[in-house]
């Protein structure tokens, strides 16, 4: 059986999301051992950033800690941004996952999702974001079209879960 050399599949994985290294990984022992040590640093990072930038309500509504560190990290452009100050002009070409993480320029932080709808077999781009940088309880919803995920539209507040999550540690 031909093999990648450690060091090459190491070099590899550099260029590489968490997701993909891990199914990359998953494909046989070999590699699993050859990429083993440096996946658990990436994961181990990962989780740092995911507990530093997100509060424990949003990551227990994306079904816990383990989805955000498998979400690649969307790095922020300008355009994201419009004119009201939400993250509502992400467009398909920027989104390679059907899930992203990532902060914009004012460290608000945000999810984007990657939706295809059965109606009409399109694209779709929904972002839940942070809506200000100094309040990590309150979060909204952005798109350039109509909201999928949720059935308002505008800014909202997690207070009322904030209770129930000040005794949860991380």
């Amino acid at each position: 059986m031909n093999t990648i050399n450690s060091d090459l599949s190491y070099s590899i994985c550099q260029f590489n999301e968490i997701i993909d290294i891990f199914h990359y990984a998953c494909s046989n022992r070999e590699k699993m051992k050859s990429v083993q040590s440096y996946l658990k640093r990436q994961i181990k990072n990962k989780m740092k950033y995911v507990n530093a930038y997100f509060p424990p309500f949003i990551v227990d509504t994306m079904n816990g800690i383990h989805t955000m560190v498998f979400a690649p990290i969307l790095k922020f452009k300008p355009h994201f941004e419009g004119g009201t100050g939400y993250i509502d002009r992400i467009l398909t070409n920027d989104v390679d996952y059907p899930i992203m993480i990532g902060k914009d320029h004012f460290g608000r932080s945000f999810i984007t999702f990657k939706l295809k709808l059965k109606e009409n077999n399109q694209i779709h781009i929904e972002t839940l974001f942070q809506r200000y940088s100094t309040c990590p309880i309150k979060w909204t919803w952005g798109t350039s079209s109509q909201c999928y995920l949720s059935n308002y539209t505008g800014y909202f507040s997690m207070n009322g879960l904030l209770n129930q999550y000040s005794s949860h540690s991380r």
